[in-house]
């Protein structure tokens, strides 16, 4: 084909703008890949519970930091929907001592046994209170493995654990999580309080029907059910940082489509004498516009052969503390979105293939 043909002839005019668009898929796919792994690195954790719906209480805000339900409150949620429906789930930060170094953790108690216990990756589930399990955040930024020994401080005091398995469920807040039984949780958190101390931070629904919300507060007093969704929302900062990724993606979409449609532009411009050869001997619109959209889609695929490597060799090589997770959807993100815009960009350039006149332009020779 002719469009093919004159990438051929000038392939250094060709081979720099793919190597441009290249690089803007390269941007888009790292963008998108930040966003995924800042996501993960503040909600991770909650986007793994096996649940439909969460109960906070209702004057929480829905911040599994200030919501505390009591047993009551548990034990009729679960008369509502059912017991093996529910699972209550702890929440609270708190200081991980191992080999002389500290630090943070979002330390999450389970009610054993319900839809709230996560799944082990490796070694084996808890079976006993002072056995804990490890997030593979904490285990990559530590040396903790199944069978270590750690050390939890919360409020002057220090509680030792055996670390039993790996779980990948991911970081809460920025910080590594770890989890263990909901009754020694509440020993921690709420130390001298014993059966005074509320029962969980948030219950888990899976399962309950979409009436739930509306069943459950009405049958629960001073409660707030939201969906998994809705309750990662309600995250401080998630939705802020959600934000930032979508408008710097679409700025990536932006200059994407101006660069391309650009070089398209000044392409078209310089060979208006070729475009009135062709339609002075027949050529309609239609077929010399489909030129330029090949030679625009060469350009776009090229670039997106160029720029997804390069992203995969990035995510390999950067530090595991970086929050990057490069995924199918970062992939299409940046593939897709560089395809549209080149195609925009190539339909504002073919404009001016519409308007070459023949004789105009044969005149000018």
């Amino acid at each position: 084909m002719l469009a093919l043909q004159e990438i051929r002839r000038k392939r250094l005019q060709f081979g720099l703008i793919t190597l441009i668009v290249g690089l803007v898929v390269y941007l888009l796919v790292m963008i998108a890949a930040l966003g995924t792994g800042l996501m993960s690195a503040m909600s991770g954790a909650v986007d793994s519970f096996e649940a439909d719906f969460l109960v906070f209480s209702a004057d929480s805000n829905n911040s599994f930091l200030r919501s505390e339900l009591t047993g009551d409150q548990r034990d009729a949620v679960a008369g509502v929907v059912g017991a093996e429906k529910t699972g209550a789930v702890g929440y609270m930060v708190a200081t991980a001592q191992q080999s002389g170094k500290n630090e943070d953790v979002a330390l999450f108690g389970f009610q054993p046994g319900s839809i709230a216990e996560p799944v082990v990756t490796s070694g084996r589930p808890v079976q006993g209170l002072d056995e804990i399990l490890i997030d593979g955040s904490l285990s990559r930024t530590s040396s903790l493995r199944p069978g270590d020994s750690i050390v939890i401080r919360n409020a002057l005091r220090d509680y030792e654990f055996k670390v039993v398995g790996e779980v990948d469920n991911g970081q809460f807040l920025g910080l590594p999580s770890a989890y263990l039984s909901i009754d020694r949780w509440r020993e921690v958190r709420y130390a001298g309080q014993g059966k005074d101390a509320p029962a969980a931070s948030v219950l888990l629904i899976r399962d309950g029907g979409a009436d739930v919300k509306g069943r459950v507060e009405a049958a629960v007093g001073n409660t707030s059910v939201v969906t998994k969704s809705a309750a990662i929302a309600s995250i401080g900062g998630v939705k802020q940082q959600q934000q930032v990724v979508m408008t710097i993606e679409l700025f990536g979409f932006v200059v994407g489509a101006l660069v391309i449609g650009s070089f398209f532009f000044v392409l078209t411009m310089q060979r208006s004498y070729e475009i009135a050869i062709f339609k002075a001997i027949g050529a309609s619109n239609w077929w010399v516009f489909g030129q330029l959209i090949r030679q625009v889609m060469v350009v776009a695929l090229a670039g997106v052969a160029m720029g997804v490597p390069l992203a995969l060799l990035t995510a390999a090589v950067i530090p595991s503390d970086i929050p990057l997770e490069v995924t199918v959807s970062a992939f299409l993100t940046g593939g897709i979105s560089i395809t549209i815009a080149a195609l925009i960009g190539g339909v504002f350039s073919a404009r001016q293939v519409v308007r070459v006149n023949p004789l105009s332009a044969l005149g000018q020779v």
